[in-house]
């Protein structure tokens, strides 16, 4: 290879990383002859051009052309010779026998541009003596602006790299370099390849392209344990150029690596390091190290590859040079536990734009309480116990009369909601959460929280808990719908097995010896536990109502089992003695109240009124309450003072106001207690079309939005909106789609938020067995939605809106049994990203998620494609500004070609292994104005080239599946927290 013509690719302008050969560079510059300079003629317009006669090639007599003798000596000189020659056929012999004189060999003229980084130098084979390499620049009158010398110290007999790292002068127009002997050095050496490029962003040598010298890396050097195929330059594979380095460690009890040359580097600089690894067994690492001035090491930064992909992979790290540091080097690595063979090609170190990291603070904050239950305090007054959810739960226990919060406890850490409280017979109040499946404690007497531990070794969510007469408590678990019990006298679970080929025990009632237990979510049923025999039988829903996904609430009371389903949300009683179901219509939320006086329950229906219901006659009576919310569970109470007589019914909502009604006097308030707000783990996020940064919370009904011209949060009104899992601006507007039941909102921000008309109602996908609308893109003047289905079944659907007509039309099964995760569009074409997994419980009946292209205005489907066999969940998509179509799965990055959805190429982002864990989504992707790409997933976000797919991480430990992008700024979320980078000013 002729390298005379080596130019390295940079950015223009590029800050300077420069090279320190592993030679020894001359403090003292004084020892560098000035040479004056001869301008050519005319130089190039454009360059670096190659030196001429940089390998001398050229045919030679007396003279070597190209050159010009400096410093002749009576009995030194150049011969042009044959052997040893680097490359090409021939190289430079100097010969200087003397320690009196000097010699010289000047090139001619190479054009360079003031303030580029340029690599200058030459090979050398120093037999004897301490040679130098000297470079000149100058400015366009011929005047010498600066020089750089660099004095080889050690006769290594082998060829090696000469060379300096320097920017031109601004002035500069031109450099030459000098080959010399000096006065005081007997010298024979023979220089090959001299070179002047632009700097480039790696280490010397860092594609390999150097031929191997005498068996051994060109400017590398190994460490550890190497045998004679430890490391080879190979031609195949390789990521770019004609070389790559492998790497074989084929023992587990040896080290192997190689170092490179050092880099200076400025303290306090950020750094994005990294290099092209094809993996094919083990876990190599690269590991980068910080010196001083003095050569001391100051610090170090490892990067170690987990998965062997057999692919090229981007594997990098970006990081600041520590105080003092002035070089670094790079570290190609495998350890003593590792049997290797890896393949590494472009190591590169260049300097990075810093990105500033803000937390902006939690949008959503309120009081989330999804179940409650009553009991007495120490201090002998009526108490409510619920549970807020956050990051982790608050346990609080609020005065029934006053509102008043009397105790607050933080639950450990994983636990961050709950939908099961319950009081036992002896006072102590039991709370199972979510979402790591413990059982808790409060004792009222102590005032103590206890945890109990985790109640199967597969829960997640406790469900719905219940007491039975023995003091035991009872409870069903998401995954797996498994039952289980506790007793507090001898602190034992007992775990019943899974009940059916089900996910949840959703319910849970106990009575006479017998667990009533409401499953989901693909065939709802009642599963009947006899304690005493354990013998199991299954209570049959209404034929009318077996369609439903859940048993979602049980409560016994008396002879009569009240059971409330969804999505139907219609409550049934079931006469036990008879056998016999009543319909007792559809209701808001929860099932009924305990039995109060005159043998009567009650509930709150879907028209948000407390209907009373008798059970000695069956009958439902309107109390007369009205402009309800659903009740998060109901307690009876003695309340003192001439307003309250006998027995009062009260109910928390989920935003934390009480309601008491009495039935003797027929009357109700409505009080604002103390319940605690918190902040809501945040579900989605989103840019505006206003210029806000909107978020919605987990089970969170509504959103709130981040302004950022003013750095002020406005948290609009809650409960006319459900779940938001997907949003999108467009045209003005910003559309939305909640969860659950995938409804679908168009919300003018211009215009002002007016519950029932703004956001605007643009329909549901209930009626097609949809749940979640995640995707969503623009596409003409319309915009595009796609969704997974409800609990227990599969096949999502393609929702087109069209904002002028307000059509809503929508395409099920367009992938079957697929749901549609991610979206996208050029021109009319939509692209969907699907997963194999369909609603919570379903099982999967694809193996391979595919990408698809549908024509919006034929509404037909023009192909579909799989990323790979093992792909099951495509979690994001977009369109380059190009036109390139660019893919997520969950953790690769893929181009394709949007004809037909082929890959182009691929880039291994994060690592990730399909076993079947269902996932919808997960990833995010959007381009910049500018053409840089913007990627997250699996908690990771990323700037990358598309040019190169170089990657680099912009921020980690995100907990959610999208960011929003504004100008420069990203937003994303930890838990319950937004935060902002940007990239750092200076």
């Amino acid at each position: 290879m002729d390298r005379t013509n080596n130019t390295l690719d940079v950015p223009r302008r590029r800050r300077l990383v420069g090279l320190l050969s592993g030679l020894v560079v001359a403090s003292a510059l004084a020892a560098a002859p000035a040479v004056a300079q001869a301008q050519p003629a005319a130089l190039p317009s454009s360059g670096p051009e190659p030196v001429v006669n940089g390998g001398f090639e050229a045919p030679s007599d007396a003279e070597v052309p190209g050159w010009t003798v400096r410093y002749a000596s009576g009995t030194g000189g150049f011969d042009v010779t044959d052997d040893p020659v680097l490359s090409g056929g021939q190289a430079l012999r100097m010969s200087d026998p003397s320690d009196t004189e000097q010699i010289g060999l000047l090139s001619a003229p190479v054009r360079v541009e003031g303030g580029m980084d340029y690599e200058l130098g030459a090979w050398a084979l120093v037999e004897t003596g301490v040679p130098s390499v000297v470079v000149y620049f100058y400015d366009a009158g011929g005047q010498q602006l600066a020089d750089h010398a660099l004095r080889i110290r050690e006769a290594t007999g082998t060829w090696a790299w000469a060379g300096v790292r320097a920017t031109a002068p601004e002035d500069a127009v031109s450099a030459r370099i000098l080959l010399y002997s000096s006065r005081a050095d007997v010298t024979s050496v023979t220089w090959d390849d001299v070179t002047v490029a632009l700097a480039g962003t790696g280490f010397p040598n860092s594609g390999f392209e150097d031929p191997a010298l005498d068996g051994s890396i060109a400017r590398w050097a190994p460490r550890y344990a190497t045998g004679p195929e430890t490391f080879t330059v190979v031609d195949d594979p390789v990521h770019a150029g004609d070389g790559a380095l492998r790497m074989t460690d084929p023992s587990d009890t040896e080290q192997v690596g190689l170092l490179s040359e050092k880099v200076p580097v400025t303290a306090g600089e950020t750094y994005d390091v990294g290099v092209w690894a094809l993996v094919e067994r083990g876990i190599p690492s690269w590991v980068l190290y910080f010196y001083d001035d003095t050569g001391a090491r100051l610090s170090q930064v490892a990067h170690r590859i987990y998965t062997a992909t057999g692919e090229w992979n981007w594997e990098s790290e970006t990081t600041v040079a520590p105080a003092g540091a002035t070089s670094a080097q790079m570290l190609l690595y495998s350890s003593t536990g590792d049997v290797t063979d890896v393949v590494w090609d472009g190591v590169a170190i260049e300097v990075g734009q810093a990105w500033a990291e803000e937390s902006i603070g939690h949008p959503v904050e309120a009081s989330n309480i999804l179940d409650t239950s009553y009991g007495i305090g120490a201090d002998g007054r009526p108490d409510v116990y619920a549970v807020t959810a956050a990051v982790p739960a608050r346990f609080q226990v609020l005065d029934v009369e006053t509102g008043a919060l009397e105790h607050s406890v933080e639950l450990p850490a994983g636990a961050t909601g709950s939908w099961a409280v319950t009081t036992g017979s002896d006072g102590s109040v039991y709370v199972g959460v979510y979402n790591n499946g413990h059982l808790y404690r409060w004792v009222p007497a102590t005032e103590t929280l206890e945890d109990l531990g985790r109640a199967t070794p597969n829960s997640r969510y406790l469900w719905d808990l219940e007491v039975d007469d023995e003091g035991v408590v009872w409870g069903g678990t998401y995954p797996r719908a498994e039952l289980f019990s506790y007793d507090p006298a001898t602190d034992d679970f007992t775990s019943y097995g899974s009940l059916a080929d089900e996910e949840y025990v959703r319910s849970v009632a106990v009575t006479d010896g017998k667990v009533y237990a409401g499953l989901g979510s693909s065939d709802p049923k009642i599963v009947v536990l006899d304690v005493a025999s354990g013998e199991r039988t299954t209570l049959e829903l209404p034929e009318e109502h077996q369609d439903n996904e859940f048993v979602y609430f049980l409560d016994v009371r008396k002879d009569t089992l009240f059971a409330r389903v969804t999505p139907g949300n219609h409550l049934l009683a079931h006469d036990m003695k008879r056998g016999t179901w009543t319909d007792l219509g559809p209701t808001a939320f929860g099932s009924v109240s305990p039995v109060g006086p005159a043998n009567t329950v009650y509930y709150v229906d879907a028209e948000n009124r407390l209907m009373a219901y008798k059970l000695s006659r069956g009958t439902i009576t309107d109390t007369g309450v009205a402009d309800l919310y659903p009740a998060r569970d109901f307690g009876w109470v003695d309340l003192p003072g001439p307003d309250y007589p006998g027995l009062t019914l009260s109910f928390v909502y989920q935003t934390g106001e009480r309601v008491l009604y009495n039935p003797v006097r027929g009357t109700h308030e409505v009080l604002q207690t103390e319940a605690e707000t918190a902040p809501i783990k945040i579900q989605s996020v989103a840019t505006g079309p206003d210029g806000r940064i909107y978020s919605g919370g987990y089970m969170y009904e509504g959103i709130a939005a981040y302004d950022p011209t003013t750095g002020q949060t406005e948290t609009l009104p809650r409960g006319y909106l459900g779940q938001v899992e997907g949003m999108l601006a467009h045209d003005g507007d910003l559309y939305l789609g909640t969860y659950t039941r995938a409804h679908l909102f168009r919300y003018h921000p211009e215009e002002g938020w007016e519950t029932g008309t703004n956001p605007e109602h643009l329909g549901s996908l209930e009626e097609l067995e949809q749940d979640r609308p995640f995707a969503w893109t623009s596409v003409g003047d319309r915009v595009a939605t796609g969704t997974v289905p409800s609990y227990g079944k599969l096949g999502g659907v393609l929702a087109l809106y069209d904002p002028d007509t307000g059509v809503l039309e929508s395409h099920r099964d367009v992938v079957p049994d697929q749901s549609i995760v991610s979206l996208t569009a050029i021109g009319d074409i939509v692209y969907g990203g699907t997963s194999v997994f369909g609603g919570l419980g379903s099982s999967p009946t694809a193996e391979t998620a595919v990408v698809f292209a549908w024509d919006s205005e034929t509404g037909h489907k023009l192909w579909e494609a799989e990323l790979a066999p093992e792909v099951q969940a495509v979690t994001a998509l977009t369109a380059g500004p190009d036109g390139t179509l660019w893919a997520i799965d969950n953790g690769k990055l893929y181009e394709l070609d949007p004809t037909d959805g082929s890959v182009l190429r691929s880039s291994q982002l994060m690592p990730y292994l399909w076993q079947g864990a269902s996932l919808w989504v997960g990833s995010d992707l959007e381009f910049r104005e500018d053409g840089q790409l913007y990627a997250l997933t699996r908690g990771t976000i990323f700037q990358v080239d598309p040019e190169t797919l170089r990657s680099r991480e912009l921020a980690d430990g995100v907990t959610n599946y999208t960011f929003a992008r504004l100008g420069e700024d990203i937003y994303f979320t930890r838990s319950d927290e937004i935060f902002r980078i940007s990239p750092a000013a200076g």
